[in-house]
């Protein structure tokens, strides 16, 4: 079965850094789609006749769910995030990468695609899958993160609360997607870079990457990114189902 693995990014940076990659490797084939109903730019990279990679960017729990929704219609069978996720344990630090199984529901956008008692997780195969094939080439840690839909506006207290029950991440998308997910019966993961630690931030606006952990997370991203490509050549479109 053909892989058509849709993939949400978080910013314009990363969107470019695909096409940089990709644009001249004469082992794939790249072209960038526009949305005509939305104005929305897709880039779509196929490998072979095996492969489809749909690449856009979606920010925020709404945006990242309404473009999960786009990706859907082009038939995909993986629906992956790769973003960056705030640390909220002095184990991690910069750079390392967290396989998400679930997201705390904090935002607005899984009630529409859940049911209250139902958990936003990852897909556990698809999970479990990305683990194994990445844990032997970058730091990767397992777990729980809080989505939020209030970047600037975390309770610290709360959050530190939160670690004693093994939530060790905080972004803005990853629950919204799972959702999606869930809702379409599409396998969805998530893979996230630590860029900042919240709890421990010192400077006046938490949240906010240095220039030295930006670097550490762009380079972070383009090593991941790649693997993620390498990684679907070990598996089938229809294993996690």
């Amino acid at each position: 079965m053909k892989i058509k693995c849709g993939i949400i990014l978080e910013n314009i940076s990363w969107y470019n850094k695909v096409k940089e990659l990709f644009n001249s490797n004469p082992d794939y084939e790249l072209k960038e789609i526009t949305l005509y109903y939305d104005y929305q730019k897709i880039i779509k990279i196929r490998y072979k006749d095996t492969h489809e990679f749909y690449i856009i960017i979606g920010s925020g729990a709404s945006n990242a769910a309404s473009n999960a929704e786009f990706l859907i219609n082009f038939n995909i069978n993986l629906l992956l995030r790769i973003g960056t996720v705030g640390a909220l344990t002095n184990t991690l630090k910069v750079g390392d990468v967290i396989n998400i199984i679930a997201g705390i529901k904090g935002e607005g956008v899984t009630k529409y695609y859940l049911p209250e008692q139902i958990p936003a997780m990852a897909n556990i195969k698809l999970f479990k899958s990305l683990g194994s094939y990445l844990e032997s080439r970058m730091t990767i840690v397992d777990g729980i993160v809080f989505t939020t839909a209030a970047r600037f506006k975390e309770n610290i207290e709360e959050l530190k609360k939160m670690v004693q029950y093994n939530v060790i991440g905080i972004e803005m998308e990853t629950a919204a997607i799972f959702g999606v997910g869930l809702d379409r019966g599409i396998p969805a993961g998530a893979l996230c870079i630590v860029s900042d630690s919240p709890i421990n931030d010192q400077y006046d606006r938490p949240g906010i990457m240095n220039k030295k952990s930006y670097s550490i997370v762009e380079g972070k991203f383009q090593q991941l990114f790649l693997e993620v490509i390498n990684w679907t050549n070990s598996v089938e479109g229809n294993n996690f189902n």
